[in-house]
């Protein structure tokens, strides 16, 4: 129960002091999402495919850089004393951040959406006659994303997991070097990502992906991979935790 009351008055706390910080980033987001929408509206743009992809990457683009902003205050040493002298455990100090940047900041990003659509419908019904059809209405991306919408469960899973993971990436990142993190993080990503393609093409060469996706193997392979992304994801939070757990008013990368 003390726990739980710590864990409550950090959220408090960090939403009091961070207040116009966080009104300030809510409402750029939410403005760029708006002036966007706006945009495809006057020209008579978007209302597909093309709407959600180019909302889908400004979004996501903005997620991971939150998420590299995660431990900003451990840049420097005033900050960093700050933080490591709060009256908290180093669990609520980090599932405070965590709940802020991972379920919070999803549903900001998933609200701007919509907020970019509303304005799309809008700013058209203004600047010129209404129109019927799809384009008139508001609309749902889980369901422009389901490209294969044979197994929209296992599919749009899968999406998301790579969203989240890559984020917990971020997140790991803004502990191991919180300056320019998200720089350093998307250099160690490539690097990273570099490795892994050199061992599947030498180690997965003559296995036919496609074949197996004809079988209908393709039923459970996006939900064994979106478990796996969620177990690194979960193994990324981790690692995370215990870099903020062992931080040092000095810093030391290890």
């Amino acid at each position: 129960m003390a726990t739980s009351n710590t864990l409550l008055l950090n959220i408090k706390r960090e939403i009091i002091e961070n207040r116009k910080k966080i009104l300030l980033s809510v409402g750029t987001l939410w403005g760029i999402c708006i002036f966007m929408g706006g945009y495809f509206g006057f020209y008579h743009r978007g209302g597909g495919f093309s709407e959600v992809f180019i909302f889908s990457l400004v979004l996501v683009l903005s997620g991971y850089v939150y998420a590299s902003t995660m431990f900003s205050d451990m840049t420097r040493k005033e900050s960093r004393i700050a933080t490591l002298m709060l009256p908290a455990s180093s669990f609520d100090k980090f599932i405070t951040r965590w709940i802020a940047v991972v379920p919070v900041l999803f549903g900001i990003l998933v609200a701007g959406f919509y907020l970019g659509d509303i304005a799309r419908v809008v700013v058209n019904n203004i600047v010129s006659d209404p129109v019927n059809g799809s384009y008139a209405h508001i609309m749902n991306p889980w369901n422009v994303l389901l490209i294969n919408k044979a197994m929209p469960c296992s599919w749009l899973f899968y999406i998301l997991s790579i969203y989240f993971f890559y984020q917990s990436l971020f997140i790991l990142g803004a502990i191991l070097w919180p300056k320019r993190s998200f720089l350093k993080t998307i250099a160690a990503i490539w690097i990273l990502q570099m490795i892994l393609g050199i061992f599947a093409i030498s180690t997965l060469d003559g296995i036919n992906f496609e074949e197996k996706m004809m079988l209908g193997d393709s039923l459970n392979i996006f939900a064994w991979l979106g478990a796996l992304m969620c177990a690194l994801t979960l193994v990324a939070y981790y690692l995370a935790y215990l870099r903020f757990k062992r931080s040092q008013v000095i810093y030391k990368l290890f």
